[in-house]
């Protein structure tokens, strides 16, 4: 009996062939395709349920602002409430009332938008990066809801990731 050199053992191994991986690496990345956007979209709506109930707590403060002194605040300065914020500028293009109206979060910005402080009070919650930059919530003190707010053209923010409906006579709101 003859032994089989090394030679001749590497040459008869069994493997895969290139066909075969590139099938397997092809099925990889069609179910990479297929679960990236779920994914996207699941990461989004966690960060919208932490934006709104940031959002729902500084209601809660400028509505008890508002039973104790008749008015609005003005700003952050004079709610009784302890955020993990930064002050800061605004990044979207929304009128904001005092000086401290503006507080940023890691990729959010909230800020107190009232025109008139003595009859309403109003808050703007927005995202300042990604594909939703500029949208977020509203909250205002006549409806006192938190509504989603589309200031992008073209954005699908409130219908896709919030699944909210246009509200009629608006030109950003959704509920």
């Amino acid at each position: 009996m003859k032994k089989k050199s090394c030679l001749l053992d590497s040459l008869n191994a069994k493997g895969f062939t290139l066909i075969e991986l590139l099938v397997v690496v092809l099925i990889i990345g069609i179910l990479a395709a297929v679960a990236l956007p779920q994914y996207q979209k699941t990461v989004w709506k966690s960060r919208n349920t932490q934006l709104k109930t940031i959002t729902a707590s500084i209601a809660q403060a400028m509505e008890a602002y508002h039973m104790a002194t008749g008015s609005w605040p003005n700003g952050f300065d004079e709610l009784d409430l302890d955020l993990p914020l930064q002050t800061g500028t605004k990044t979207c293009s929304y009128t904001t009332q005092g000086t401290d109206a503006v507080r940023k979060g890691k990729n959010f910005e909230i800020l107190i938008t009232s025109s008139n402080l003595q009859t309403e009070g109003n808050i703007t919650a927005v995202w300042t990066e990604g594909p939703y930059q500029c949208d977020g919530f509203f909250w205002n003190s006549i409806e006192k809801e938190i509504q989603c707010r589309q200031l992008t053209a073209g954005s699908r923010f409130c219908s896709q990731i919030e699944k909210q409906t246009y509200i009629p006579g608006s030109s950003y709101l959704y509920r």
